[in-house]
């Protein structure tokens, strides 16, 4: 373990470097730029908001900024998870000219995704702050919040960047697992509407802990509810450490069956 440490810190500048061209060419595809970070998950949760707040009539009238929060955070997890799976296969290619540890290769795509977030969320800040409710004190709790669910992208994404590589069709089994997740992890519902006998897998999920947080830091004015948050955070860094001992010990065979 004190290797696989070492080893990532020797080459943390091809991570900054890394994650630095990844975001650079990501812009320079589009002619819109940084603005898709901020109008894919808007446009996700508006053809929510139409389905269910509009089509279905949803009765909360803090709907739109409920979803809006939902499916930001959402997003930065399903474009981590789904772009840590796939980062090792992406950079097969890398891989064949040039020795570097494979974590490096989750870890810029959830960095990457993690920057695209953090821009979008900072301007749906100033959107529910405007559009529906003042900053509070409790949105001192917000880097935490965002903290614990970096651990979680990273705790997820990291494991499966080990997998990928054997089981090709493990990407089409990811987005079909992240698309029955983010119909269970409360983007358009609380918990409480759950009915009694499954309120409990809602709560044990570490999603709609971090939704239910994000959302009583941003839309209520509270401060979450920490033992929970602090769970995510223990169990995702438990979860993490491990899928770096993985990697470290597949570091010389996942480029042989990567290509």
């Amino acid at each position: 373990m004190r290797l696989n440490w070492l080893k990532f810190y020797r080459y943390s500048h091809v991570v900054r470097y890394q994650a630095y061209a990844g975001l650079r060419n990501e812009i320079a595809r589009t002619y819109i730029g940084v603005m898709w970070w901020l109008l894919e998950p808007t446009l996700g949760a508006l053809t929510l908001y139409l389905v269910f707040g509009i089509l279905l009539n949803s009765k909360r009238a803090d709907f739109l900024p409920f979803l809006l929060v939902g499916t930001f955070s959402w997003q930065w997890f399903a474009g981590s998870v789904v772009g840590a799976a796939n980062s090792i296969v992406a950079k097969s290619s890398l891989m064949q000219q040039v020795y570097l540890p494979k974590v490096i290769f989750p870890v810029v795509s959830v960095l990457n995704n993690t920057w695209k977030f953090l821009f979008a969320f900072s301007v749906l800040i100033v959107v529910v702050s405007l559009a529906h409710a003042p900053p509070t004190w409790a949105y001192l709790a917000l880097p935490a919040v965002i903290f614990a669910q970096f651990l979680l992208n990273l705790a997820i994404g990291v494991p499966l960047a080990a997998w990928i590589p054997y089981f090709r069709d493990g990407s089409t089994v990811i987005s079909a697992v992240l698309m029955l997740l983010s119909f269970i992890s409360g983007i358009f519902f609380s918990p409480n509407q759950v009915p009694a006998q499954y309120q409990l897998a809602m709560q044990l999920n570490p999603m709609t802990i971090l939704m239910t947080a994000y959302r009583d830091i941003m839309l209520n004015g509270a401060w979450p509810q920490w033992p929970p948050l602090l769970a995510v955070a223990m169990g995702s860094l438990l979860a993490l450490l491990a899928g770096f001992v993985l990697l470290d010990r597949l570091d010389l065979s996942l480029p042989k069956v990567s290509t």
